[in-house]
């Protein structure tokens, strides 16, 4: 009896997932772009979704990647709950293409021959030629496509080895409906259906599955790879959570269908299609019962969305605070509750962009008192919290289109103007601070002194205006409040021109800062905006339009 070669099988599975993960990531930077302006702008109508779905996965050649993509445009409304249910089931099918691809090449020809090239041109290239060079992710597809066919290289050896050592009679009580929990299970844990499906199809290859038992595995597999949507939805809106939500329903209801009908697809690809071999008549089960999923689902789309727009609605889901309790048909009411909702989305953008920047703000301990990037939000607090400001604006453009609705006189109708503007700078304040992120990130990984000094001098200037904007939400006396800003604005201006004026001098001393000059004034430009944007909100919100008007027109220094 020969040896089991377990490590041999766990290297070949970590080979494929290496090289699916390094072929996704270097797919996405050759035609992300494009791929994610088809996903764009190609999904008018649900068949068009379902197409762009397959032809994305497929070339992708993974139904996640593309799941949390749509998750994310979901998510920023780039596109519709409904588009994105028709993406996700044309998604499912396109992730067949792989098993048609390893069933047509991997096991048919010497993957040897194939994969040493693939892999000594990639990762030669790869390493000598650096990420400037033109072709090099080109080169990390050829690479991942090298380790991809030599994982299955490893897996077809080992289980060829362990059809001969191992019994699987002890399985036999239980149907195959253990073979479905199993795949379920296992490709939930290495999340990809992908290298269940490769496993199965050397299993198969190596007679150590039946056709029905690979089969039940493929049906797991296509259920198991809904959790990683599930958790990318997890922690996210209620759109998202119908998106993962949509997706597992999908597949469930589409899975026991095909685990029901298993005998009679089977039966029918053997007999009537006449597909003699049991890897080409695995992976035609895997693409027919997906194709009988949308079919299924195609003419109920819509109610389905119905139904989907049900879940996951709780009061707590707005992102505004008052004027979801308050009424139009009250416009003066109404205004006022407006001005309540301005002032606190005023607080979340100062909030929002003195983390994302890192300038003073009260939660610091100043017993460790951090530079320009000490307290950087990472990716997904700050998406979050950006997202909470558009939500926010979304929300009250509605209200305030409805206040539009009613008879209002005009001192009403030039208040609501003036809160419109308040909005859209109090918005796009958040932006300038959003705009600068990566230039931070950039900063964040420098270890170079100008940096240091660049933080140094920001903090200096800007910290005082920042405490100072933040004594405002305190202020209740019109005229005091009115002066304070006034102040504000000259002081944001005098920060502007000491942080450039420091930059230029720099730059005049020292030929070698031009280098970096341009993105230190790109920096402070944003800062100052952004700064400038909340204040003209907090104006337009806290000040009558009257005296808004006024401080609009005093001389700068």
């Amino acid at each position: 009896m020969e040896k089991i070669e377990y490590w041999k099988f766990i290297a070949g599975l970590g080979f494929f997932l290496f090289g699916m993960i390094r072929m996704e990531e270097a797919l996405k930077e050759l035609a992300g772009r494009s791929f994610k302006r088809f996903l764009r702008h190609y999904t008018t109508n649900h068949f068009l979704s379902i197409i762009n779905g397959a032809v994305t996965t497929a070339v992708l050649q993974s139904s996640s990647v593309v799941t949390l993509m749509v998750l994310a445009f979901v998510g920023a409304e780039i596109i519709t709950l409904g588009n994105a249910l028709g993406i996700i089931l044309g998604a499912n099918f396109g992730t067949t293409f792989t098993g048609w691809v390893v069933a047509s090449l991997g096991f048919k020809m010497n993957l040897e021959a194939l994969v040493l090239p693939l892999i000594g041109i990639g990762c030669c290239g790869l390493v000598f030629l650096g990420p400037r060079f033109r072709f090099y992710h080109f080169l990390a597809f050829l690479a991942g496509l090298g380790f991809l066919f030599m994982g299955l290289d490893f897996m077809k050896a080992s289980m060829e080895t362990l059809s001969q050592s191992v019994s699987l009679a002890f399985l036999a009580g239980w149907g195959t409906f253990m073979y479905l929990l199993f795949g379920v299970g296992f490709t939930a844990l290495i999340q990809s259906s992908s290298a269940t499906m490769m496993i199965t199809l050397s299993a198969l290859n190596a007679d150590i599955l039946t056709l029905h038992q690979a089969a039940a595995l493929v049906i797991g597999a296509d259920l198991g790879t809904t959790v990683t949507a599930l958790l990318g939805a997890a922690q996210g809106t209620p759109t998202k959570k119908r998106v993962a939500m949509a997706h597992f329903l999908f597949n469930l209801i589409t899975d026991l269908l095909a685990f029901a009908l298993l005998g009679l697809i089977l039966n029918f690809l053997q007999t009537q299609m006449d597909i003699d071999s049991p890897l080409y008549t695995l992976v035609a089960f895997h693409s027919s019962f997906n194709l009988i999923g949308i079919a299924l689902f195609l003419p109920f789309l819509r109610p389905f969305e119905r139904y989907l727009s049900s879940l996951f609605v709780k009061d707590d889901d707005h992102a505004c605070l008052y004027i979801h309790k308050v009424g139009v048909d009250v416009p003066d009411a109404a205004l006022e509750t407006v001005q309540r909702e301005l002032t606190r989305l005023c607080q979340d953008v100062f909030r929002y962009k003195s983390h994302l920047i890192g300038l003073y703000h009260p939660d610091h301990d100043k017993s460790h008192p951090s530079g320009l990037l000490g307290l950087l939000l990472n990716d997904d607090d700050s998406s979050e919290e950006y997202e909470g400001i558009k939500q926010s604006e979304g929300e009250l453009l509605t209200y305030f289109n409805e206040i539009q609705k009613q008879k209002i006189d005009d001192e009403n109708s030039t208040q609501l103007h003036q809160y419109i503007l308040a909005l859209r700078h109090g918005v796009q304040s958040a932006k300038a601070a959003k705009d600068i992120q990566h230039n931070l990130k950039e900063f964040e990984q420098s270890v170079s002194d100008d940096v240091e000094r660049l933080e140094g001098e920001i903090k200096k200037d800007y910290n005082p205006l920042q405490e100072q904007i933040l004594k405002t939400f305190g202020i209740e006396a019109p005229q005091a409040l009115f002066e304070h800003l006034a102040r504000l604005f000259d002081s944001n201006e005098l920060a502007y021109k000491r942080v450039n004026s420091w930059v230029y001098g720099e730059t005049s001393h020292r030929r070698a800062f031009a280098s970096t000059a341009a993105t230190f004034l790109n920096v402070n430009r944003e800062i100052f905006s952004s700064n400038r944007y909340l204040l003209q909100a907090l104006k337009d919100t806290l000040l009558s339009p009257s005296s808004s008007r006024d401080l609009t027109n005093l001389p700068r220094a």
